[in-house]
């Protein structure tokens, strides 16, 4: 056999793992590779390519040669110039084993790089075999944690870049292996939710891979210091509109109007009149009949959303519209419906709502500029009484006050036959609003009840007559 081609078989097979002593504990790789005086395997056939790689490099003469004792040296007769067969063999020498010291660590280089990846491979089966041994079930709860966003993982609202990333997470682990793309296609939980900004083709393969799940629908929108219109318009009307041709696979829907910045407190918004005309406009009539949740969520601070439509000359009819945007829809499988900082008006779906939260912040930030908003608990009243199948009711109310003409000019109580639940949370209210507010419904079936108040300076606890609201 060729010479040539046996050292490079005996290369190629070097770096192959041994069938013998082997070991899944990498720390004894270490002890193999770095440690002195201690014996490990050496494969025959790495010594052969060795000693046939020295064969082929070496001359007559050895390194020893070159750095022992020179006799010959300590003759002051010995006469050695520039030109001389000795240096000349010497520097030939020299340049042989520095070749030979290049191709060592080629070789070198080349075995750690496949150490390294024969590690990695070992990570890969390794990982491969426990999520083999998974069952369908909860390798389908693994991947969809490791796709969805971090405010997902902790039970939050994710925004629209985290819904995004999250179906591009998604797309990623349908592409590891067979089986994970059938886990992955079968769990309708990492598809049903999209929003603008979704490119058309991956909105298709949420469409189709939600399946009977019914679609979550998140749109936001900046309560920017503007209010004028821009970029996002475009992808809000194109997003609408393929939503709009898959309606009756809508599950859910959630508006949510913060600034990009939102923490706790903003010291500038302003109503982004231009795109809520737009979902206005295209979800006009809108007839969802699977649709079981809604969700309307406005930011408070500086400015009152309900009146600077007077302020900007547009009527109030208009201005209402928009902020009601759904109070055209047709919605006969709603059942639950959350409100922030405006109080809903009476559509077609209400009388349907099982359990309804509504939270309303007045806090002003103590800003002179900011009008005074006074609860209009004549309005939730009315919304209320729409609710003829509500079971469950949680409201939060954060500062509010109502005017003496509306403390004075109270409606009937409402009859709320059908709620079982009621959830109560007064923050820094005042005591008479308190009042007022409790005093406008009639519970003849509740079953339990939660009340939390925070008070602040302004309002003592003593105030707020806990005998006259229970």
């Amino acid at each position: 056999m060729d010479r040539t081609k046996l050292n490079r078989d005996s290369m190629a097979s070097s770096v192959e793992p041994m069938p013998r002593h082997e070991s899944d504990d990498p720390s004894q790789d270490d002890i193999g590779l770095h440690s002195e005086g201690l014996d490990f395997v050496v494969d025959y056939r790495v010594v052969n390519f060795v000693t046939g790689l020295l064969e082929r490099i070496q001359t007559g003469r050895t390194v020893g040669d070159l750095i022992n004792l020179q006799v010959e040296w300590f003759d002051e007769n010995t006469h050695c110039d520039a030109s001389s067969n000795e240096l000349r063999q010497a520097l030939k020498l020299r340049r042989k084993l520095r070749r030979s010291w290049l191709v060592l660590r080629k070789l070198a280089d080349c075995i750690e790089n496949q150490v390294e990846q024969c590690t990695d491979r070992i990570k890969v089966l390794r990982a491969r075999k426990i999520f083999s041994l998974l069952p369908d079930e909860i390798l389908s709860i693994v991947l969809e944690y490791a796709a969805h966003s971090p405010e997902a993982r902790r039970g939050d609202r994710p925004g629209s870049s985290a819904l995004i990333k999250s179906v591009k997470n998604a797309i990623q682990l349908s592409s590891v292996s067979s089986r994970f793309r059938r886990v992955v296609l079968s769990s309708p939980n990492l598809w049903n939710r999209v929003c603008p900004g979704m490119s058309e083709e991956i909105l298709g393969i949420c469409f189709d891979r939600a399946k009977s799940s019914g679609l979550e629908i998140v749109v936001e929108m900046d309560a920017n210091s503007t209010g004028e219109s821009g970029p996002g318009d475009e992808d809000t009307s194109a997003f609408l509109l393929l939503v709009a041709s898959v309606v009756r696979n809508l599950r859910s829907f959630e508006h949510r109007c913060f600034p990009k910045r939102y923490l706790f407190r903003v010291t500038s918004t302003s109503f982004p009149e231009a795109r809520m005309g737009v979902l206005e406009m295209i979800t006009r009539n809108l007839n969802a009949p699977r649709l079981q949740e809604l969700s309307v969520k406005y930011i408070n601070g500086p400015g009152d959303l309900f009146r600077e439509g007077s302020q900007k000359g547009a009527s109030n009819d208009e201005w209402l519209n928009k902020l009601h945007f759904y109070s055209t829809w047709t919605l006969p499988a709603l059942r639950c419906m959350s409100a922030t900082n405006i109080i809903p008006i009476s559509f077609l779906g209400s009388s349907s709502i099982e359990t309804l939260s509504i939270n309303m912040d007045y806090y002003a930030n103590g800003d002179p500029r900011t009008p005074e908003r006074q609860f209009d608990a004549d309005a939730f009243m009315a919304f209320l009484s729409s609710c003829k199948a509500l079971k469950r009711l949680i409201v939060r109310l954060d500062s509010a006050k109502m005017s003496d003409e509306g403390i004075a000019n109270r409606r009937n109580r409402v009859e709320m036959p059908s709620v079982e639940q009621f959830d109560l949370t007064v923050v820094s209210c005042c005591p008479h609003t308190t009042k007022v507010f409790m005093d406008g419904m009639h519970f003849t079936h509740l079953a339990e009840m939660g009340l939390i108040v925070e008070c602040n300076e302004r309002y003592h606890i003593e105030e707020v007559h806990m005998c006259d609201l229970m």
